[in-house]
């Protein structure tokens, strides 16, 4: 540099696993194509004497494997066969299925006293921050989905959002909602039908998290919820459960964890555990 020693980031950042000094390569700063370039490759094999090439080539790509889940942006699964390997939460307690998050959220005005606090908080712009806590049920997709959040290690600047959502899936900042009710099909953009929603459920927002995850994929799950904006100041109660199967008592065991907001600020939980 003229004006003295720096590192210049958009330049040299080139790879997401080797380069970056944090996380990944800034492509808020530096463009969506910052650290999306692959790794050094083996040459050796076009060292031998008796190696031609060829001026065309034909190319299958459905032959093409994933040689490290960590380049793979579509694999969601981790690449060796996770079917074979038991997820223990404790000792011979291995997972069944998937950990299944639920979240019901509450919307709505409250009405504020004519004292002094009451007109203290009357000046405050509720749009910028929820005062206190509405008691309707909200269904309304909400957050937002952290592929298009520049601030997110999630981010890919070289996805078209009209690719992936309707215009009626995209919050007023023009950017795609990260979390929809349970009851809507984002394959239709529709209603789903009866069948495949659970009773009594359908207004509540649900994530999963398979069985069949690797660490890796879960991370970045775990980024997405946070990123995302899964949990804010219309959050009311969080369940969490899951089952478990014990193969030295062949038995099946249920997991119900609770965690709700009060209108104190304190959140409360409980639990309960149930053979299955």
């Amino acid at each position: 540099s003229p004006y003295g020693s720096a590192c210049d980031l958009c330049r040299y950042c080139l790879n997401d696993f080797k380069d970056p000094v944090d996380v990944s390569c800034p492509r808020d700063k530096c463009g969506s194509q910052s650290g999306m370039y692959p790794g050094c490759v083996d040459a050796t094999k076009l060292l031998p004497a008796n190696f031609t090439c060829r001026d065309k080539y034909m190319l299958n790509m459905t032959r093409i494997p994933v040689s490290n889940a960590k380049t793979s942006q579509s694999n969601i699964f981790s690449d060796q066969d996770p079917s074979n390997k038991a997820r223990f939460l404790t000792p011979y307690n291995q997972l069944v299925g998937a950990i299944l998050i639920s979240q019901r959220r509450v919307t709505g005005s409250c009405s504020l006293k004519n004292d002094s606090v009451g007109r203290y908080s009357s000046t405050k712009n509720q749009k910028l921050g929820h005062i206190c806590r509405g008691s309707e049920i909200d269904s309304d997709p909400f957050g937002a989905d952290p592929a298009f959040s520049s601030t997110s290690t999630l981010y890919r600047g070289d996805f078209p959002k009209d690719m992936y959502y309707s215009t009626s899936e995209l919050n007023e900042n023009n950017v795609p909602f990260g979390f929809f009710p349970h009851n809507y099909d984002g394959a239709i953009r529709a209603t789903k039908t009866s069948k495949y929603v659970m009773k009594g459920e359908e207004f509540k927002f649900k994530l999963f998290f398979s069985e069949y995850l690797s660490a890796t994929k879960a991370k970045r799950l775990m980024t997405y919820m946070k990123d995302g904006g899964f949990l804010d100041s219309q959050t009311e109660e969080v369940h969490v459960e899951f089952i478990t199967l014990n193969s030295n008592l062949n038995l099946f065991a249920k997991f119900l964890f609770i965690f709700k907001w009060e209108a104190s600020g304190k959140i409360s939980w409980d639990y309960r555990i149930g053979v299955v």
